[in-house]
């Protein structure tokens, strides 16, 4: 889905790492997006990372708050960590990216230390099969 930010809409977002920071960024608005991360030296860091697990949110609402929690989802923010959750990171950008990674979005993996976490959306590790959508719905009234 299009990340908008300061009034720029980002779409096909594709971001590199090495050592944890951006070296390469692309998309269809790629000369605005490296101005955007060359802000500061904290904008090309992740200031906050984090599964949607949220049973009842499957689809966007233009809405962050509720965007990030979407089942099957990742979302990252490039920037600023919180306090509440800090990773030390500073910038003057916190910038929430989401990607979609269930089938009906063209699924995905995402890999721990070559290690499968996820896989189209839902957590694959044993340990963590628990917050999968079914694991966490509320009980229906009969």
């Amino acid at each position: 889905m299009p990340g908008i930010y300061y009034g720029t809409s980002f779409a096909d977002v594709c971001l590199d790492f090495r050592e944890g920071r951006v070296v390469r960024a692309e998309a269809n608005e790629t000369r605005r997006l490296n101005e955007l991360l060359d802000q500061d030296e904290g904008a090309r860091y992740v200031g906050e990372f984090a599964f949607g697990v949220h049973p009842l949110i499957t689809r966007p609402m233009n809405d962050m708050l509720f965007d990030e929690k979407i089942a099957g989802s990742i979302h990252l923010a490039q920037g600023n960590a919180y306090d509440v959750c800090d990773n030390g990171n500073r910038s003057a950008i916190h910038w929430d990216l989401i990607l979609r990674q269930t089938p009906d979005a063209g699924g995905g993996e995402i890999r721990f230390d070559d290690v499968p976490v996820s896989r189209d959306g839902r957590f694959v590790l044993d340990e963590l099969a628990g917050l999968n959508p079914e694991n966490l719905a509320p009980a229906r009234a009969a």
